[in-house]
């Protein structure tokens, strides 16, 4: 399992190794959306749980 992780690790490099250093534009405001959809599947998680019970 471990060399079929570093095998994919490896070929992920290739295809990706240029843009590794490469700013990533508008990363705020993905972080930010990500931020809120984590908070909102919490919050219905946690509502769905109490309706279970």
């Amino acid at each position: 399992m471990k060399q079929e992780t570093l095998k994919s690790l490896e070929e992920q490099k290739k295809e990706y190794g240029v843009m590794g250093n490469t700013k990533i534009i508008g990363k705020d405001s993905l972080v930010e959306y990500l931020k809120n959809y984590r908070n909102g599947l919490k919050e219905y998680i946690v509502n769905i749980s109490t309706q279970i019970q």
